[in-house]
């Protein structure tokens, strides 16, 4: 699964998201398969709705509109997998990419709220009392 994360990754990078969301699309299967590994589940979904959100950019009226929604929606469940993760740095992002969402939206206020809460997650990290 990770091979196929990296490898949308790469492809959105390029501006290639018909490869990059069926790369996506085979590493849904793959983690249908493993619902235990919340870190890279998370990562499969924070990588999809990535993808999502750059078609979005691409489109224009409604159809971006609802694309905008569904990236929203993908970051959800990222955030289900990635919260139930030490994964800090992953989470940030991921709030900080919802926030280009209500933005793009046109919501001001809840982009504001995933910008607080982007660099919130380094405030109080989970594991802290490892150092202790």
């Amino acid at each position: 699964m990770m091979n196929f994360v990296a490898m949308a990754d790469i492809r959105l990078a390029e501006k290639r998201l018909d490869e990059a969301q069926r790369y996506c699309d085979h590493a849904l299967e793959v983690a249908e398969q493993l619902p235990d590994d919340h870190h890279l589940c998370g990562m499969m979904y924070l990588v999809r709705g990535k993808v999502v959100f750059e078609k979005a950019k691409q489109a224009q009226g409604q159809e971006a509109r609802y694309l905008l929604q569904e990236a929203l929606d993908v970051y959800k469940k990222a955030e289900e997998e990635l919260t139930k993760t030490q994964a800090v740095t992953h989470l940030s992002e991921l709030y900080g990419r919802c926030a280009e969402v209500q933005e793009a939206l046109d919501h001001p206020e809840e982009a504001l709220a995933y910008w607080k809460s982007a660099f919130g997650v380094f405030a109080a990290p989970k594991g802290v009392s490892w150092y202790e």
